[in-house]
């Protein structure tokens, strides 16, 4: 380690941002926004400029929210307020939220339940849908069977929220996977209120909700945000204070260093002025005639053209061009200087690890949304915890969902929050049934020939046992469980009670025992079967004449022309219906053999790789100091890319030849399987890593589909090479 020979500059307070400035900052802030995202368009011809949400109109409504908010805030929390136009600012936009976690399906459910609970007429509802049931293929895309409502219902619902601006604009791409369906350039400049047939179904759709429960609903969305928002600031607030005294602990180093440097800046400028008198002098004697006359053991002066010197004094006393034993105080000086270089270096570590820190709870409170105990417990003192750990009260996220559309609707300013909106969106989300993970009928073992064998069977009760009196009523006839279900619902409990008997066992492992677990069991057989009722084909004409191999009946003309006009059109849409259906299982098909043909190719190049490690297992490693070709590193990664595991120092060997938007989790880090979920290829460093985090991000990143890659060797240059490979293939 060199030591610092040059004048440090003290660090600036960096984290305040006066109300005079905001401006200046937002401007500042979306203007690096475009500079970087110019830059990565050069490079990934992937990535869009829709996905920045900045167009003009955007960009004036998002300002004018986010300096409203800041003008809105406490005097206390607007010291924070460069870590609230840096959320607000740098933040994904709604469509690709949209697009995971189907925001305006969860809409379109609860606009249902709001309706059917208040007995609102069908007819009036059905006027305001589509009619043509192509509309709906894109729509209502979560694997979704919902006991109350037909897929196409909800879908129809959805349709008009989605499509409610479609007579005035086409819709918004975002440049990415998905459209604007939420915020819009069209909400943005006020232009989403035309008297156009789109707008007219989707206003009257909202009429049928009384005002009060949309009310309720906005109280239910604020009071979340408001909570979520305390928990940012008390966050933020935290890491601020940790910055700053860090920074002050490092410019009070900075402070000592500079004032020991003049001290020897000063000797040596005494030094360098007595050896001037003393060549001067030596100039003046006489000179003697013979040169074998002069002493032989005479040193050689420093100069001012001296290297040492011509960079600094310092460096001087440092490489012996100065004696220091003329004046001991240098040598006092000197070893000052290493012990505050020493310093210096921990303190200035110890600074980034909180910037690092600070820029992790960032990542987090917007992508996530909430954090886990174990980020909680090491990022924060234990008076924190309880307020970062304290969830959302969210008693119903569709309610929430809907709320979020209505604020747009309404003109709010919240939605045009992005990152603390989103942020508290990410939570809500994640509260959905299909917010963490999304069902594959295809993974459903259940529902196959043979379910898997439960270790231990459920201590069901005998449904037809008639154990059940009304007490106090000797005259009461006994009833069964099926009887009891059957009085109050008019539904019959499927025969089969043990199908998900194996499900016992994880539902152990989530920590659902005894009762509840039964009666989840009982839930998941109900629906579940209701999901696969089987329809009476045998009923449809067409359907029995194919299997049949019958010919079509003779075409007969009848009397009535208008019975025969009214039963020719029933044909056609039956007709219809079994082509849609038909169509909708073959593209079904379609998508689960892509789905099944990619997942394939990545466990191939996955055992591949695992097959090469154990078969290289005894294989010395390369040694580190494999030359690096310059032209090519460091290299920018174009797929998003996350490495698990490795010790500090084998990922410290592998970073400076990577840099884009790439991750690296230490074994020494704690290791956030979130991460998977924003990721497009997983690496893993597997003699480095522990066993529970391995397995859980081998786990997370089969459910989610993401391509899961090892490194072969121990070689910097050979990993990064292995990434680099990957990276261009595409």
């Amino acid at each position: 380690m060199k030591p610092i020979t040059e004048r440090l500059s003290m660090l600036e307070n960096d984290m305040y941002v006066a109300p005079k400035d905001w401006m200046r900052r937002i401007r500042a802030g979306i203007q690096h926004i475009r500079q970087a995202h110019a830059k990565a368009m050069k490079k990934n011809k992937r990535i869009s400029g829709g996905l920045l949400d900045l167009t003009p109109a955007m960009e004036k409504r998002r300002t004018a929210a986010l300096m409203s908010s800041l003008e809105n805030l406490s005097e206390e929390r607007q010291k924070y307020a460069d870590d609230w136009i840096t959320l607000n600012i740098f933040s994904e936009s709604y469509a690709p939220v949209q697009y995971d976690g189907h925001i305006l399906t969860a809409a379109a459910i609860w606009i249902l339940d709001r309706l059917t609970e208040r007995n609102t007429s069908l007819d009036k509802i059905y006027q305001l849908l589509p009619r043509d049931d192509e509309l709906l293929d894109d729509l209502f895309e979560v694997d979704v069977w919902d006991s109350q409502y037909d897929e196409n219902f909800v879908a129809s619902i959805e349709y008009v929220l989605f499509y409610r601006n479609q007579d005035i604009a086409p819709l918004e791409s975002n440049g990415g996977e998905g459209y604007r369906v939420i915020t819009s350039d069209l909400a943005a400049d006020g232009k989403d209120h035309a008297d156009v047939p789109s707008r007219q179904n989707f206003e009257a759709l909202l009429s049928l909700l009384p005002q009060q429960v949309k009310d309720e609903a906005v109280k239910h969305f604020e009071t979340c945000y408001q909570v979520w928002t305390d928990r940012f600031f008390a966050g933020i607030a935290y890491w601020q204070e940790q910055y700053i005294e860090k920074r002050d602990a490092l410019n009070a180093i900075r402070k000592e260093i500079n004032e020991v440097q003049d001290k020897l800046d000063k000797k040596a400028k005494q030094y360098i002025a007595e050896r001037k008198r003393a060549k001067k002098a030596k100039k003046e004697a006489i000179k003697p005639a013979n040169v074998l006359l002069r002493n032989p053991q005479q040193p050689n002066l420093p100069t001012l053209s001296t290297p040492g010197y011509a960079a600094s004094p310092i460096t001087a006393f440092l490489n012996g061009g100065f004696d220091n034993g003329l004046d001991p105080e240098i040598g006092v000086l000197l070893s000052r200087l290493k012990s505050l270089d020493d310093r210096h270096h921990k303190a200035a570590d110890e600074l980034d690890a909180v910037v690092s820190k600070r820029g992790k709870f960032l990542y987090m409170i917007v992508h996530r949304g909430y954090f886990t105990r174990d980020f909680v417990e090491e990022y924060f003192p234990e008076e924190l915890h309880e307020k970062l750990l304290t969830p959302l009260s969210i008693t119903d996220p569709f309610e929430l969902c809907f709320a979020l559309l209505y604020l747009v609707e309404t003109g709010s300013d919240i939605p045009w929050l992005y990152g603390s909106c989103i942020g508290m969106m990410s939570e809500v989300i994640d509260r959905l049934p299909w917010g963490l993970s999304d069902y594959s009928e295809m993974e459903n073992s259940y529902w196959e020939d043979m379910p898997p064998i439960a270790s231990k069977t459920p201590d069901f009760p005998d449904w037809y046992q008639r154990d059940f009196a009304w007490k106090g009523d000797d005259e009461y006839d006994a009833r069964s469980l099926a009887q009891i279900v059957y009085e109050a619902t008019g539904c019959l409990m499927p025969r089969d009670l043990h199908r998900y008997d194996a499900m016992l066992k994880d539902l152990g492992k989530y920590g659902i025992k005894q009762n509840k677990a039964i009666a989840m069991l009982y839930c998941m057989l109900a629906l579940s079967t209701a999901r696969r009722r089987v329809n009476p084909n045998n009923l449809e004409a067409d359907y029995m004449r194919v299997i049949s191999h019958e010919e079509p009946v003779a075409e007969t003309t009848p009397e009535d022309w208008t019975a025969q006009k009214a039963a020719l059109e029933k044909q056609i849409q039956q007709l219809r219906s079994a082509l849609h259906t038909a169509e909708k299982s073959a593209e079904d098909s379609k998508k689960k053999l892509e789905q099944q043909q990619k997942q394939a190719e990545a466990e191939h190049r996955e055992l591949a790789d695992l097959r090469e490690i154990v078969f290289n297992r005894d294989i010395v490693d390369e040694a580190e100091d494999v030359v690096v070709d310059n032209a090519v590193y460091p290299y920018t990664v174009q797929k998003s890319t996350v490495v698990f595991g490795g010790h500090e120092t084998w990922v410290k060997a592998l970073k400076p030849l990577l840099k884009g938007d790439i991750k690296f989790i230490a074994r020494e880090m704690k290791i956030d399987v979130s991460l998977v979920r924003y990721a497009d290829v997983i690496w893993i460093q597997s003699n480095a890593i522990p066993h529970r985090s391995y397995y859980s991000i081998v786990n997370t990143s089969r459910k989610l589909g993401k391509p899961i890659r090892y490194f072969m060797n121990a070689s910097a240059a050979k990993r990064a090479e292995q990434i680099v490979e990957n990276d261009k293939r595409g």
